[in-house]
């Protein structure tokens, strides 16, 4: 038998959404064995929604479902942020009344179809030929996206309890697309490990290889998965979305005007901003590189002590960006807290550096992510700095694979079953290690 590869697979067989022809003249639109619309022969195409719900932005990336192809893409500021930064918060938020669980319902609702409305725009794709939308994200947001019950959040994962693959059709849930379509959320390991770490996973191929790849995905939280084809495991730390640039005095997400490349040069600033426009503040991949410039140039000590208050990246008449003492604090905490799990679990899970064949960083940080400038920091140990690989949005990339082809759809749900999550809760070597790297390396 013909095996067919996975970048691409034949339709006919791998196809969640088809069109069949008939010799009347009509063609039925099919998901799975669901009939979705009768019509007439057309031209026109099918097309699907992969949605990444992240905790600060919302990706969309609208695909052709017959040839494979995306279309457009966008990325939006998650609304649901003014009630909370983090999922705790806005869990508690949603659990004080049903009105407050439905206005996060209502705006994550919102900024779907608004980055959906920028897709259909670049691409004039027609809304009413979309026939599948595929989401994936943390738990919460698939509670909150379908109104589940938020006592059911501590049951995922009890076998035999709880349902966790849910769909809605498209009209009932208020997405811009054909009414009679299906919203799948896809399911997750448990209350914690949701099912955008399991699209990491899936995209990056963590679980398919005989040699174990890292990766560390710098979100709201971070997290670290550990992967081979015997075992993949997954972790989660809390670091505030520093890296995303939430918590710093001028940070701010991967968007246009966001500083993503920093250097000095002699003495003289040089740097790049998403869009190559003026700049707005300091994104992810800036924020490692200015703190790694900043060492190199004795600017700032090991135990993370800044000569001056502040240090100025950018000034004109209408703004100053800065990296302030707190906000170094606040990423010296988090470094130490990301480079302590790594080392912990791969301690755990008796894995050397040499053991290592991959390292994926990934994460909303932005388009110049330097590996060097993560070693220097101590983000990541030198002697895995020659495997390092960025990828951004890996999340909405897993998504789009089980979008387009049955088999990985499938496959997702199998990882709900096969990924662990590692917990350092009441980690007594964790707290060790992370007071160990309160400091930067020499």
């Amino acid at each position: 038998m013909k095996k067919y590869s996975t970048c691409a697979p034949p339709r006919k067989i791998n196809q969640i959404i088809s069109r069949i022809p008939f010799q009347s003249g009509l063609s039925l639109i099919l998901d799975h064995d669901e009939i979705i619309q009768i019509e007439k022969n057309k031209k026109e195409h099918i097309f699907g929604i992969a949605v990444d719900v992240g905790t600060t932005s919302v990706g969309l990336s609208l695909c052709n479902l017959e040839s494979f192809q995306e279309l457009a893409s966008a990325t939006r500021k998650n609304e649901q942020a003014e009630f909370g930064m983090d999922l705790e918060d806005r869990l508690k938020f949603a659990a004080q009344s049903e009105e407050n669980y439905e206005l996060l319902n209502r705006k994550l609702i919102e900024v779907i179809n608004d980055a959906l409305g920028e897709c259909i725009s670049k691409s004039g794709v027609n809304s009413n030929r979309i026939f599948s939308a595929i989401l994936v994200g943390a738990p919460l947001m698939h509670h909150i996206l379908f109104s589940l019950p938020l006592e059911n959040l501590q049951n995922i994962g009890e076998k035999g309890h709880y349902i966790r693959l849910h769909r809605m059709k498209a009209g009932k849930l208020g997405l811009n697309i054909n009414k009679a379509a299906n919203v799948r959320f896809l399911p997750e390991v448990d209350d914690k490990i949701g099912s955008d770490t399991l699209a990491t996973i899936l995209s990056l191929g963590l679980h398919r290889g005989n040699k174990k790849s890292l990766c560390i995905d710098l979100g709201m939280d971070a997290k670290i998965i550990l992967g081979t084809k015997k075992e993949t495991v997954a972790a989660i730390i809390q670091t505030g979305s520093v890296f995303e640039g939430h918590m710093l005095k001028c940070g701010m997400v991967s968007r246009a005007g966001a500083i993503e490349w920093f250097r000095i040069v002699k003495g003289k600033i040089k740097i790049l901003t998403k869009g190559h426009i003026r700049p707005r503040g300091i994104s992810g991949s800036g924020i490692i590189d200015i703190v790694s410039e900043l060492l190199k140039e004795k600017f700032i000590t090991r135990r993370g002590r800044m000569k001056k208050s502040s240090f100025v990246v950018y000034e004109d008449k209408k703004r100053v960006i800065e990296l302030t003492q707190l906000d170094l604090d606040k990423i010296l905490r988090s470094k130490a807290a990301v480079s302590a799990g790594i080392q912990i679990l791969m301690k755990t899970k008796k894995t050397g550096n040499a053991c290592i064949n991959k390292v994926f960083l990934t994460g909303n940080l932005g388009n110049y992510l330097n590996a060097d400038n993560a070693v220097r920091i101590g983000l990541i140990e030198k002697q895995l700095k020659n495997k390092i690989s960025f990828q951004s949005n890996a999340s909405l990339e897993g998504a789009k694979l089980a979008l387009l082809w049955k088999c990985q759809f499938k496959k997702i749900i199998e990882l709900s079953q096969e990924v662990k999550h590692f917990s350092f809760k009441r980690d007594k070597e964790f707290k060790k290690a992370y007071k160990k790297e309160l400091k930067f390396p020499g």
